[in-house]
């Protein structure tokens, strides 16, 4: 499937520490775009992952799921799936479905890289 023009997504290396960062509108015409990512990556076997959700301008619960498929990727790795700066739309999805406590929520990506800096293995907070 080719990228959509509605969802972009950029990755970064920090160290060990992998960036997703992801911009624009997570529904379900582009969940399949950022869950073929995020699944690559942890196939890769790079467990200590940051997505940085500043950007995204709408989340569906197609979006949702995708994250949350991530995060039961990680676990059953034991690692856990960091969520930076998530958007409003996406923390509003995040509180109505009770879902903020699957994810290491951060307020922006400079404190998910210093708590992730601070936790060698990355399996923690």
């Amino acid at each position: 499937m080719s990228p959509s023009p509605k969802l972009t997504t950029r990755l970064a290396q920090h160290g060990d520490l992998t960036v997703v960062t992801v911009t624009g509108i997570l529904d379900h015409t582009t969940a399949v775009q950022l869950g073929g990512r995020l699944d690559g990556l942890i196939n890769l076997g790079r467990h200590r992952l940051i997505v940085d959700a500043f950007g995204v301008e709408h989340c569906d619960p197609s979006g949702l799921g995708v994250l949350v498929r991530a995060v039961r990727l990680l676990r059953d790795s034991g690692h856990r799936l960091h969520l930076a700066a998530p958007s409003e739309s996406l923390a509003r999805l995040l509180n109505v479905s009770g879902l903020t406590t699957a994810f290491t929520l951060h307020a922006d990506l400079a404190s998910a890289l210093a708590t992730l800096a601070d936790d060698e293995g990355g399996k923690g907070p």
